[in-house]
């Protein structure tokens, strides 16, 4: 019998086979970008032939990973598909229209603004297959790019860390609320987990060891949660941040039925509860993307309880 999986294997290798490279025999990222730089420097009577204009449909599904609200206009909206690029709507999601000026990558994983107004905007992703991690997708991870002038340019950010993070796929931004102009990016080697200043200025949180897989931060600014694979590494304040995962009673737990979870997704509250902290959130998957669960912390991530079990 011819499954959908043998389908979508066979449809991946025949992806790869028309796309792939005559001197290393796999996919080469690139090759994308050398033909994207070829195709820049053309001669615009040439150039102008491969102008494409978007004939529909309109109502075609895709998978929306991001969405930012600016916030300094609540009628201007950012979304970011994981295959589609970046779009903007300027009447709270009425109508939207694709950023031109992101164009490189159209894989976007994620999205923040600091409150200076700058957007940055994540490219790839640990969980898409993409050309940059040798798999048979066609979505290239590329770092990240920022903004900051409303999205009509965007800039690519060149980490001034070794090795550079060309081709590195993202799985978080989150901006602090208490500085103008810092974020903080997790993502797979080598960016981990760092603090970025000015667009310039970059610090790699030590603590953190591992692929930074997802990444939330507090109202306030206070707590930050950093998931690490199968654990979460909390930071309040501003201490180190420290595995809160395992065995033990009131650990967050990081295994079902001695498998290692395959992909855990944070929330925080975005008021503190009664006892002056914030709530916690984490919904887990195991075994083939089962629900292993999702348990709960109301004390900034130190403590934690199962509010759902896993699923058979």
């Amino acid at each position: 019998q011819f499954s959908k999986e043998m389908a979508s294997k066979q449809a991946s290798e025949h992806f790869e086979q028309l796309r792939i490279n005559v001197n290393t025999g796999k996919m080469e990222n690139s090759d994308f970008s050398n033909a994207y730089n070829a195709f820049k420097v053309m001669a615009p009577s040439r150039s102008t032939l491969m102008t494409l204009k978007d004939e529909g449909p309109d109502n075609v599904g895709g998978r929306t990973r991001a969405i930012l609200v600016d916030n300094s206009n609540n009628n201007v909206l950012y979304a970011g598909s994981v295959s589609g690029g970046l779009f903007k709507s300027i009447n709270r999601g009425n109508t939207w229209t694709r950023v031109n000026a992101f164009s490189t990558v159209l894989s976007v994983s994620c999205i923040a603004q600091t409150t200076n107004g700058t957007i940055y905007v994540g490219t790839g992703s640990t969980y898409e297959r993409t050309v940059s991690q040798q798999q048979s997708g066609g979505h290239k991870a590329d770092g990240v790019y920022f903004s900051t002038d409303d999205g009509t340019t965007f800039t690519k950010l060149a980490p001034t860390t070794t090795p550079a993070w060309n081709n590195a796929a993202i799985n978080g931004i989150v901006a602090d609320p208490n500085s103008p102009d810092k974020v903080y990016i997790g993502g797979n080697f080598p960016v981990r987990l760092h603090e970025v200043t000015n667009t310039t200025s970059f610090t790699r949180i030590s603590e953190i060891i591992g692929s930074v897989t997802d990444l939330k931060i507090s109202k306030d600014g206070k707590v930050i949660v950093a998931g690490v694979g199968s654990n979460a590494f909390i930071r309040e304040e501003t201490g180190l941040f420290t595995n809160v995962s395992g065995t033990a009673t009131g650990k967050l737990k990081n295994s079902v039925s001695g498998s290692s979870l395959e992909r855990v997704v944070y929330a925080i509250s975005h008021e503190k509860n009664s006892n002056g902290k914030y709530s916690i959130y984490a919904s887990m998957a195991y075994a083939g993307r089962r629900l292993a669960g999702v348990s709960a912390s109301h004390d900034n991530g130190q403590n934690w309880v199962e509010v759902i079990p896993a699923t058979p």
